[in-house]
């Protein structure tokens, strides 16, 4: 069995809300839930998206114990990965499971693996937010 299947998946709702999504992903929790704590850590949200330091707020907030990992496994890793882009100075939030990217961007969500995704989009992952349990 997939892992993902243990997720509910978000899409965006907004301009800049793909950490939310991928966040209320990670986090099993519900996006609504997840879109107070952020609108509480920070007042730009809706048209700046979130910082890391921003994200690390929301998840002590949600009290979620999480870290972030700057070289993640990408083929065992499970997070919110943060991506760049080479020909842009946008950076992204999407879900990392296992090799696998389901980019909150999309409704229906998105999937492919990593390097597919970094290929098409000309990007990297720079960080991952992962849960401890």
């Amino acid at each position: 069995m997939m892992p993902h299947a243990f997720f509910h998946l978000y899409s965006k709702r907004g301009k800049s809300d793909c950490a939310i999504a991928s966040m209320a992903t990670i986090f099993r929790r519900d996006y609504e839930e997840v879109l107070i704590a952020a609108s509480r850590a920070s007042s730009t949200v809706w048209r700046m998206g979130l910082s890391c330091k921003d994200m690390s707020t929301i998840a002590r907030r949600l009290k979620v114990k999480t870290k972030w990992k700057h070289n993640p496994d990408f083929e065992e890793d499970i997070g919110v990965l943060m991506i760049d882009y080479n020909d842009s100075s946008k950076c992204h939030a999407v879900v990392l499971i296992e090799g696998w990217i389901f980019d909150p961007e999309h409704n229906p969500i998105m999937a492919c693996r990593f390097d597919e995704y970094y290929r098409a989009h000309n990007a990297y992952g720079t960080a991952l937010l992962e849960v401890i349990e």
